[in-house]
């Protein structure tokens, strides 16, 4: 069977003689070292994935995919607002709101607060809050599931009055409970004069949230829309309404549309908008962890180097031959690009294998390992997250193995350069 000069001897090389095991060794220490470059770069972004997602789907669930919202005006109508907003053909749902600041206090403790209100109603069609929502209600022979599905129901139906639901550690910075009541604090500066004077308002602890995310959790405070609208009069609060699309990747254009469309005054914000410093940190941090990662491949690859600079070394009798047989010194250089490609190319195929099996399969390892030994490694008590969260991204594997073959094939060319400028004559001189 015909197979081309280069391929065939690169192959033969690949292959050590018992005189010289040691250069087979080196080669395979090559192939293990980038395909375990290669099965941590595709693990690790996979795992990076997963927790991107894993929290864009907490951080977006909170505060929808576009935002609408005004400081400006403190009379925002919001029926005339959500019909403007559902006109575009890309908007699900939409959500009135107001947020502001205040302080929250206990007794001597004291906290800053993010202030929300919100219609339950509608609001459960554009965030997932009702699902973070605890009402510390406790289950026995008498009070069967399904009453506790009614009661739920209930309550999830609206925020009473002079009620309000908070963030899980502001609760316990505060040593608050349900049926607790507390004092909310906002200052509010006079229509008539300059004067700032405090509005101070007690509310009862209806239900704890818990989002798993510090930023809300810590300062998050909700109370029913009519409530905030009064509390916050006159204060430097933010109106609007929340939309919920149905494919969030348009949100940059329905922004863009709304914009136009509505009054100056108003503010639109995307996902990204909101929470552009989390997700430059990640980006920083994926980068940060791709280059790391990468230097495992390098220093694979510099014993590519070293193979192939000691094989052209061993080999410069067998060159010499081939080229007074008439081989070029370009068909010299395809010989050792060859055989150093193909280390790279065994390396990069079984690390992308073991890449993909490993990040498909890591949750449940984990899980595995939990259960062996009894313990949870990531408590939900400590940490935000307590699985690994890992999300494959084809893309990212062919970017990962298209940089090792080329980092490979990069440190075959020197060495393959080398060999072809051998001069037959010195080389056979003394043989």
């Amino acid at each position: 069977m015909f197979r081309p000069i280069p391929l065939f001897v690169g192959l033969r090389y690949l292959r050590a003689k018992r005189r010289n095991r040691f250069l087979s060794f080196i080669s395979l220490i090559s192939i293990i070292g980038i395909c375990l470059g290669v099965i941590a770069l595709i693990a690790i972004m996979s795992i990076m994935n997963g927790l991107q997602s894993e929290m864009s789907g907490r951080l977006v669930g909170m505060t929808s995919h576009v935002v609408v919202a005004t400081e400006i005006d403190n009379h925002v109508d919001f029926s005339s607002l959500n019909n403007q907003v559902k006109n575009n053909i890309d908007v699900m749902a939409s959500a009135p709101f107001v947020e502001g600041d205040a302080l929250m206090g206990n007794g001597q403790k004291m906290s800053p607060v993010r202030i929300r209100g919100v219609d339950l109603d509608s609001e459960k069609e554009v965030t997932n809050l009702i699902g973070k929502i605890d009402y510390n209600i406790k289950s026995n022979v008498e009070f069967l599931e399904k009453e506790i599905e009614k009661l739920l129901e209930k309550l999830n139906a609206e925020i009473p009055p002079g009620e309000i639901l908070i963030g899980v550690e502001l609760a316990d910075r505060l040593s608050l409970v349900v049926g607790d009541y507390v004092s909310l604090i906002v200052p509010v500066m006079a229509q008539d004069s300059a004067v700032v004077a405090p509005r101070i308002v007690k509310f009862k602890v209806r239900g704890k949230v818990t989002i798993n995310a510090r930023e809300y959790d810590t300062v998050l405070v909700v109370m029913n829309l009519k409530d905030a609208n009064n509390f916050l009069k006159n204060t430097a609060a933010e109106k609007g309404v929340k939309i919920k699309l149905a494919d969030m990747e348009k949100s940059s254009q329905v922004k863009q549309h709304l914009q136009k469309q509505l009054p100056s005054k108003f503010i639109v914000q995307d996902w990204a908008d909101m929470h552009k410093s989390y997700y430059a940190t990640l980006k920083i941090e994926k980068i940060s962890m791709f280059a790391i990662l990468l230097m495992v491949i390098l220093v694979a690859a510099f014993n590519i180097v070293s193979t192939l600079a000691m094989g052209v070394s061993e080999k410069r009798s067998d060159i010499a031959i081939l080229r007074t047989m008439g081989a070029s010194g370009s068909m010299i250089f395809r010989i050792f690009l060859l055989q150093g490609g193909l280390i790279g190319f065994i390396g990069t195929l079984f690390g992308g294998i073991g890449g993909v099996f490993v990040a498909t399969n890591i949750a449940s390892w984990i899980d595995y390992i939990e259960r062996f030994l009894g313990t949870q490694i990531y408590s939900s008590d400590q940490y935000y997250i307590s699985k690994i969260p890992s999300q494959m991204h084809w893309n990212d594997v062919i970017i990962i193995l298209s940089i090792s073959l080329f980092i490979s094939l990069l440190a075959t060319i020197f060495p393959s350069w080398r060999a072809s400028k051998t001069n037959p004559a010195l080389a056979l001189k003394y043989e």
